[in-house]
């Protein structure tokens, strides 16, 4: 009986431990079109390489003053980067303009300031322990 005990107190300590939570809370959202595309990447090798499992596709819904938070639930503890898109076509790519700078709206993890080139990981790294929410300003050229 201490056996079964202890079994199903390991077994809702792992479900405890996978239930985190990252919410975003996005600003500047120019319209109500398409959708927001969030990729939450686990390492520096992939960063901003397109694998759509590790995508997040949310409908944008209850904006007000141009913001809207989403949640991504069962997170693990680690370092991650955040990149995300505004697909206002909802094609789920982005659209580039003649000179290769981004039609539609993007931000990334510790809002940072995209200049001539995309960012590295540790521009955007964050370290993800419990229950975490962070601000994403989108960024429109």
């Amino acid at each position: 009986m201490k056996n079964i005990f202890f079994s199903i107190l390991f077994t809702f300590i792992s479900l405890v431990a996978l239930s985190q939570s990252l919410t975003i809370e996005f600003e500047n959202i120019r319209n109500d079109q398409g959708f927001l595309i969030v990729t939450v990447y686990p390492s520096e090798d992939i960063w901003l390489d397109d694998i759509e499992e590790l995508e997040h596709v949310f409908p944008k819904e209850h904006i007000v003053d141009g913001k809207m938070s989403v949640t991504i639930d069962e997170m693990k503890s680690g370092i991650y980067g955040v990149a995300m898109m505004d697909d206002e076509d909802g094609d789920g790519e982005m659209k580039y303009n003649f000179i290769g700078m981004p039609r539609e709206g993007y931000g990334f993890s510790r809002n940072y300031k995209v200049r001539l080139s995309k960012p590295d990981f540790d521009d955007c790294v964050l370290e993800f322990k419990n229950d975490t929410t962070i601000k994403i300003h989108i960024q429109y050229m």
